[in-house]
């Protein structure tokens, strides 16, 4: 008797650290804020990312992410902020450690689209742009058991722009830049 309760704690045991499997497809609802650059302070974002790693350790991933109340009055240009917001679509790479580690270690970059948004400027017009942007960042994914998980990152946003200013094609980056801290629970398939 005492034999097959050892046996019965031991497989117990063995279930709840299972290794997730090695190609996975994973989903990260998440929540975060923007820091530093051309944000407002404590800004709020939700948003999720949709990827897939083969072989655990390389893949790729779909990020979409929305923050109302992105930017702040100025001095210059007093507008509404409760107005205004940034959505941004990113297709990214992604490496990390296989998955025979329980918490791992990523880096992440890629490129995709930013749309600024501000309804109402000094009560005259709205703005509203489209940038071509680029993202870079490193995070954890850590594995609750095969398809339940936690996933934290910290990226860097910078806009890119077409210096266009003798009809060549000349891109360099642009002045809208902000920092992304983001966390969310992450199911993997």
């Amino acid at each position: 008797m005492r034999f097959k309760n050892m046996a019965l704690i031991g497989v117990a045991l063995v279930a709840l650290t299972a290794v997730p499997a090695s190609a996975q497809m994973f989903v990260t609802p998440y929540a975060g804020g923007q820091f530093a650059g051309d944000t407002q302070e404590n800004n709020f974002n939700l948003g999720a990312g949709i990827g897939f790693l083969g072989a655990g350790k390389y893949g790729v991933e779909f990020d979409f992410n929305y923050a109302p109340n992105f930017f702040s009055a100025s001095e210059s240009i007093n507008f509404d902020a409760k107005d205004s917001n940034l959505a941004t679509v990113m297709f990214n790479g992604i490496v990390t450690l296989p998955p025979t580690f329980r918490v791992r270690p990523y880096a992440t970059g890629g490129v995709g689209w930013m749309r600024s948004q501000i309804d109402d400027v000094g009560g005259a017009f709205a703005v509203k742009n489209n940038d071509f942007g680029f993202n870079v960042g490193a995070g954890l994914f850590a594995q609750f058991n095969d398809h339940v998980g936690w996933r934290t990152d910290v990226r860097y946003f910078r806009a890119v722009v077409d210096d266009d200013e003798d009809n060549e094609f000349d891109v360099g980056l642009g002045n809208f830049d902000f920092w992304r801290a983001t966390a969310g629970l992450t199911f993997t398939f």
